[in-house]
């Protein structure tokens, strides 16, 4: 299922259904049903950005021993490169070259550390973006379970929105780890260098940049909320965005589309504003490396000037000529540190987004079971209703636009916080967990989303095996749709089918799941009239072979209804029973 599908009406909800707490395994092409294994996990998207890039890079294989080895190498070539810099440098004071070494074998030992460090730096720059695409997936999928264990905490735009822009950050993030640590291994070499060319100016050097550093540190976790406050407004843009795309013939028919753009306008001015003001302290900071290295070099020359030391053997040319080759390293080490300081606080606001972990529970077998509901409902609006539904019967419920139907639905799914009693053949439901393991229902929800795949495809969307989905379409009637739709895509893209389509093969997908009573939100509407009479069919074939409950407003043939309800807008009444039946009462039961 797309982005879009879980963006409209309610179709977000069908994907908790169809993979929350479910395992399943593939089906058999040759027509046999997979074994369909439901478990209940905890699900927690992972909180520490270095965590998640030490863990792919200790997956087996050759990318982590690959990814470390470019690294030290990128070190070693460049403190080499600096250090033959720096002998060639003090070689123009003092002509005496380290270890009686040719002037000749110096630059060449520079040449062979540029080319380590030109082959390293290749393999680093492929490593980089391999890490940042794992560690984005990785943290892409965690996301995806947790909202199919739990939901979403937010609107589809808002979920949407903030997924992209925090993952993106959190592949930026971990770009910036591997630079940071590609500066480290540049700046660790460079170190022994320079206490090899100068102990006591490498010693100046440290006392002056300590506590500038202490500074510069301190600035970054200011920076570090500011950069969460652009990635806020980054998200509303976006939200804007697909807000604008999935109701593009709504706007353009209505002629609304100025109040969306100038809504993107003062999004886009916000956001643009707020990711300069980050972005310049953030190139501030970096240069603030830079200008370490300089106060550096000026602090030793100044400290090795009031304690008399030498200077004039060439060891400050030299000492200046390897420090500088430290200043990008430092500009590296501030950018990578900036970046994952964004990266982490982008992954951990992305645990808000899904719901708490839920736990273990064993599968459940299903039997041909009565359902019995007392004073059941919402838990804080709408009726409340008192059912019993032999299994193979069918319930028609009735009512008013806001009288809690489609909220009643929800509530037995377990999507909605629901009150009272309900079980089935006496197993108590209410506080199961959503998903067929924990609750007998399968949902065929009014909009009847198709996901991107064949007819079969979307049948068999909980496991079930070609042979099982032919024999969901045949119970229906339906059969004659293979013959039309044959292998063609559907769902997003795909080839387009009429309203009364999608809805019998969203009931031949529930009925394929073999789950006993069925739920059904409003089938006939936006239906026309042959497409009603196939539907009113299909349920009277049904009927029998599993448990209804359907939500019309339409009237229902009156030899299929088996319970009518009709539910009126009430609300909970204060300091009454909690299992009190209102709202919602079996009038074919009463009479």
């Amino acid at each position: 299922m797309t982005i879009g599908d879980l963006r409209r009406a309610s179709a977000r909800d069908l994907a908790e259904l169809t993979a929350a707490d479910v395992r399943i395994e593939a089906a058999d092409r040759s027509g046999q049903s997979a074994p369909i294994s439901v478990t209940s996990a905890r699900f927690s998207v992972p909180s520490s950005l270095y965590g998640c890039a030490l863990d792919e890079l200790r997956r087996p294989g050759l990318f982590g021993f690959r990814t470390v080895a470019s690294a030290l190498g990128v070190g070693i070539g460049h403190a080499g490169l600096a250090l033959s810099a720096g002998w060639v440098a003090r070689s123009l004071v003092n002509p005496v070259t380290p270890y009686e070494l040719g002037l000749s074998t110096v630059c060449l030992i520079g040449l062979l550390a540029s080319l380590l460090k030109a082959i390293a730096q290749a393999g680093l720059a492929g490593a980089q973006v391999q890490l940042s695409a794992a560690v984005g997936n990785r943290v892409r999928l965690e996301v995806a379970r947790g909202l199919l264990a739990q939901g979403g905490s937010a609107t589809a735009q808002e979920l949407l929105a903030r997924i992209a822009v925090r993952i993106r950050e959190v592949e930026h993030g971990t770009e910036g780890w591997l630079v940071l640590h590609r500066a480290v291994a540049q700046l660790l070499p460079l170190v022994a260098a320079l206490i090899l060319l100068s102990p006591s100016m490498a010693i100046a050097a440290v006392g002056v940049l300590a506590p500038f550093g202490v500074w510069v540190a301190r600035a970054r976790k200011r920076w570090k909320r500011s950069a969460h406050e652009a990635q806020i407004h980054s998200e509303r843009l976006h939200a804007n965005v697909d807000e604008l795309v999935g109701n593009l013939d709504l706007f353009r028919t209505f002629g609304a589309g100025d109040q969306v753009l100038q809504a993107m306008e003062r999004a886009g001015v916000r956001a643009g504003a707020e990711a300069a003001r980050v972005e310049a302290v953030r190139a501030g900071l970096s240069g603030a490396n830079e200008v370490l290295g300089a106060l550096a070099v000026l602090g030793a020359v100044m400290l090795a000037q009031r304690f008399g030391l030498g200077l004039g053997d060439g060891a400050l040319l030299a000492f200046a000529a390897v420090f500088f080759m430290a200043y990008r390293p430092l500009r590296d080490l501030g950018d990578g540190r900036g970046a994952l300081l964004k990266g982490q606080a982008a992954l951990e606001s992305l645990g808000g987004l899904v719901g708490p972990g839920v736990l273990s529970g064993a599968a459940f077998s299903w039997g041909n079971e009565e359902l019995v509901c007392r004073g059941f409902g919402h838990a804080e609006r709408g009726p409340r209703i008192g059912l019993r539904l032999g299994y193979g019967e069918l319930c028609w419920l009735r009512g008013e636009n806001g009288s809690g139907k489609t909220t009643l639905l929800r509530c037995l799914l377990g999507l909605e916080p629901a009150a009272g009693e309900i079980a089935y053949g006496g197993r108590p439901l209410a506080e199961a967990l959503v998903g067929p393991g924990s609750r007998p229902f399968a949902w065929v929800p009014q909009d009847a989303p198709m996901v991107t795949g064949s007819l079969l495809d979307n049948v068999r969307l909980m496991g079930a095996g070609v042979a099982q989905a032919n024999g969901a379409l045949e119970l229906l009637g339906a059969e004659w749709l293979v013959q039309r739709l044959g292998d063609a895509k559907l769902g997003p893209g795909g080839r387009n089918v009429s309203g009364g389509e999608r809805r019998l093969i969203a009931l031949a997908r529930a009925v394929a799941t073999d789950q006993p009573v069925l739920l059904l939100d409003e089938p006939l509407v936006g239906v026309d009239a042959e497409g009603r009479e196939r539907i009113t069919s299909a349920l009277a074939r049904v009927r029998g072979a599993r448990s209804l409950i359907v939500v019309s407003h339409e009237a229902l043939p009156a030899d299929l209804v088996d319970h009518e309800m009709h539910l009126s807008p009430q609300s909970p009444k204060s300091g009454g029973d909690q299992d009190e039946t209102y709202g919602g009462r079996d009038s074919r039961a009463e009479s």
